[in-house]
């Protein structure tokens, strides 16, 4: 596994650095310091490794912000938290939200697509249930589904592309505060505390 793990990473590297065209099984190679077989042991093309490295990065970020959601049972904590994580994330790993951004409709993902829709589902469905009682209790406005998404991500997504693409001016530290705010303020009810 470790040495999964470390042609996983190899690729990432490589990717964001070269692009998924130009980047070559033999410079994953020898940034990961593993020979072709073991490579082709774990997968069996670059496409296949492109999808596996898409589907980790996504894995994991998912799963850090259920996690982070299940620690607030406050509402506005909860929503804040949210935007926190997500900014927070991408500033510790700007290679994978970089790759997670540009792959998304690459056709090497698309191979994987059914996994990653049955990961979505889940990851949702856990938002879901904790933003259930906060709607319940009045603290949340009813919204369609995709408006809590954009509402919540949408703003920190953007702001996220323009500082990954180095056209922030503004520190990501910084900017966090402002949307965790700006998220809450767009989704809680007058009497919403």
């Amino acid at each position: 596994m470790q040495r999964q793990q470390r042609i996983l990473r190899a690729a990432l590297e490589c990717f964001t650095r070269l692009g998924f065209n130009a980047t070559t099984l033999e410079e994953i190679r020898s940034r990961s310091g593993a020979s072709i077989g073991s490579i082709y042991h774990h997968f069996s093309s670059k496409e296949e490794l492109a999808a596996a490295l898409y589907v980790e990065g996504l894995r994991d970020y998912q799963e850090g912000l259920v996690a982070e959601l299940r620690r607030h049972k406050g509402c506005a904590c909860g929503i804040r938290a949210t935007v926190r994580y997500h900014l927070r994330w991408i500033a510790k790993h700007p290679n994978w939200a970089r790759y997670l951004l540009e792959m998304r409709r690459a056709e090497s993902v698309a191979a994987v697509e059914e996994n990653i829709q049955a990961m979505n589902r889940n990851f949702f469905g856990e938002i879901r249930r904790w933003r259930e009682p906060h709607l319940k209790r009045g603290v949340l406005k009813r919204l369609p589904e995709e408006l809590y998404i954009a509402l919540i991500a949408g703003p920190s997504q953007e702001f996220a592309r323009r500082w990954l693409a180095g056209r922030a001016k503004i520190d990501i530290t910084r900017a966090t505060e402002v949307l965790a705010d700006a998220a809450w303020n767009a989704l809680r009810t007058k009497g919403g505390g």
